[in-house]
């Protein structure tokens, strides 16, 4: 049931506010109650499960993308159990392998108390790594995640740290 809460989320009734400067893009979500601003060579996508997803733009090699999400999770209205849950769905999931926290702690995020992963996994042959932030916001659980390939994400970590830190809550 999490894996489909998770991973399905309605985005019909999302009414997305999106504005620009130079170099940036805000990203604003009135429903939801949060904000962020992301590089204008971003690409906005759709992704089952994600509010929204942002991408760096396809290059020779599409893996090698940095990408920053947020999905929202109306049911749980605990992070801990949710974070149980999200760790559960990955582990015994069919789309990644070989699951590894590399490290979990709980954090401030944007003035509230959160839980911050740092995680690798392969997924479609690909090995992966992501961080993920779990907060709760407006009775609803918020993940905010960055993923890239094992090996990029270190490289882009300058551009995706600074989508974190321009994370806004309504």
């Amino acid at each position: 049931m999490i894996k489909s809460i998770l991973f399905f989320v309605t985005m019909s009734i999302v009414s997305p506010g999106i504005t620009q400067s130079p170099g940036v893009t805000t990203y604003s979500n009135a429903y939801y109650g949060f904000e962020f601003d992301y590089p204008s060579t971003w690409h906005q996508l759709t992704y089952p499960g994600s509010v929204v997803l942002v991408s760096e733009p396809a290059g020779k090699e599409l893996s090698n993308q940095a990408t920053f999400d947020v999905a929202i999770d109306s049911v749980s209205h605990d992070v801990g159990s949710f974070c149980t849950s999200y760790e559960s769905s990955i582990r015994t999931g069919e789309v990644f392998s070989d699951f590894k926290i590399l490290s979990k702690q709980d954090t401030m995020f944007c003035g509230v108390p959160a839980i911050e992963y740092h995680c690798t996994a392969t997924a479609a042959g690909l090995p992966m790594e992501w961080k993920s932030v779990v907060v709760g916001h407006r009775g609803r659980i918020l993940k905010l995640s960055t993923a890239s390939l094992v090996g990029f994400f270190l490289l882009k970590h300058e551009t995706t740290d600074a989508i974190f830190q321009s994370f806004r809550l309504q």
